[in-house]
């Protein structure tokens, strides 16, 4: 029997999603209204697979999601959000071990995507939930906040404005280029404020920036490869 939590403030919405989900063979579902008692009930309980909602009241599914890649790396996640079409929903197939779909919920895309997710193979989840999913969730629904990024020592910061990266530090580094390394790293703990109070230094928009840093990763993999 595998366990889904679904977390959302609208009750309708859970309603829909856990008819949805128990209509599956060997399910259970789990809800929770918002992320601070979803917290509580990953405390608790074995869980397989969280649905969240992004737009919360106590503790919001962008703070979940961090609690969720620090402290559940493997648990894949699926997003419900208002601000995700039908056309740009491609792009969001997938973000780590993270699947986004639009709002309102559509039972048999739920469906698919929850069956999707449950029967990849395990250490297929384990990348956890990576700094470009949140930016690119971030960019969909236009947010302001300020990014603290923390891997094995290293300590960036990340402003988004409007849904864009436009800013970026990191060591005596600054703008495009602190981002670029920021963006690279690996299993990143992410914390952030709902606040972005400085100038834009970086031209590219997001998508185009995580694009960017996908070449610059695969560079210095290559870099480090031919090293030795």
């Amino acid at each position: 029997m595998k366990t889904i939590l679904v977390v959302d403030d609208d009750r309708a919405t859970l309603q829909i999603a856990s008819r949805a989900l128990l209509s599956l063979k060997e399910l259970a579902v789990v809800t929770a209204e918002n992320g601070a008692l979803a917290t509580k009930i990953l405390a608790e309980q074995p869980v397989d697979l969280l649905v969240t909602d992004l737009q919360m009241p106590v503790m919001g599914g962008y703070q979940l999601l961090a609690y969720v890649s620090e402290r559940h790396p493997s648990l894949p996640a699926i997003v419900i959000t208002s601000f995700l079409d039908l056309d740009t929903w491609g792009l969001a197939m997938e973000l780590g071990a993270l699947r986004v779909l639009p709002k309102p919920v559509i039972p048999n895309m739920l469906q698919q995507e929850v069956k999707t997710l449950l029967e990849r193979e395990p250490e297929g989840l384990t990348r956890g939930l990576g700094v470009g999913s949140f930016l690119m969730l971030m960019h969909w629904e236009k947010k302001h906040c300020t990014m603290t990024v923390t891997s094995r020592g290293k300590v960036g910061m990340l402003y988004v404005s409007q849904g864009d990266l436009i800013h970026a530090t990191y060591r005596d580094r600054e703008g495009e280029k602190a981002a670029l390394d920021v963006l690279t790293w690996d299993r990143p703990a992410i914390t952030f404020v709902e606040a972005c109070r400085v100038e834009r230094t970086i031209a590219l928009d997001t998508p185009g920036l995580l694009m960017k840093a996908s070449l610059h990763k695969d560079e210095k993999r290559a870099e480090d490869k031919a090293a030795g």
